[in-house]
């Protein structure tokens, strides 16, 4: 099931990144790929739900992509169709770019990411989800922190040891997360209760 989701998850991702690109705004994008084809079917139900049965319905196609594109004929139709955007200008160097990311990140082998941290960012009093890409003898780390829902592009900090809090996440787990919109593998962040500069100012 895992290596279905990741699968779909390379097939579609690329091409999502060419329409955000062609559309300029990302709030378009999200309002219409997200919610409102889905809202059209859920008959007056209430925007959570209809958000919830959204989500439902791309982690559906995206397992059902990947199950296609695992098979000879899914496998063939995958070459034409690379073949095709290859062709295109903007559009290949984006796809192939994005595709190319991808399958780093994805890698059965882990060389991409190390483990999963959360790091205080863009501001002192919030947390970002990040993965640590290198470590120095200095104990200084270097932590992607991916944007969503697309984890091509994000953020690169460099931050001390002691200050990214580990998190009982597989990598997987926490790209499903944020492809998710937050929605899918919520990890346990009991530990921040802890680490809080409200109970800082108590210790």
């Amino acid at each position: 099931m895992k290596k279905l989701f990741l699968t779909g998850v390379v097939f579609w991702v690329p091409l999502l990144v060419i329409y955000w690109v062609l559309n300029f705004l990302y709030g378009l994008v999200l309002k219409s790929l997200y919610l409102e084809p889905i809202k059209s079917l859920t008959l007056g139900l209430p925007t959570s739900a209809a958000s919830f049965l959204s989500v439902l319905f791309i982690t559906g196609l995206v397992l059902l992509t990947g199950l296609l594109v695992t098979n000879f004929i899914g496998r063939k139709l995958v070459l034409w169709f690379e073949y095709t955007v290859k062709k295109l200008p903007l559009i290949s160097s984006i796809y192939t770019t994005v595709k190319q990311s991808l399958e780093m990140i994805f890698d059965e082998r882990g060389q991409a990411f190390r483990e999963t941290v959360l790091v205080r960012f863009p501001l002192e009093t919030s947390w970002a989800l990040g993965f640590v890409t290198a470590r120095s003898d200095q104990g200084l780390l270097t932590v992607f922190v991916p944007t969503t829902p697309n984890p091509t592009s994000g953020y690169i900090l460099f931050v001390q040891e002691s200050d990214a809090l580990k998190v009982d996440m597989p990598i997987e787990q926490g790209l499903k997360f944020i492809i998710s919109l937050g929605t899918i593998g919520i990890p346990d962040f009991s530990a921040l209760v802890y680490r809080s500069p409200e109970n800082q100012k108590k210790d």
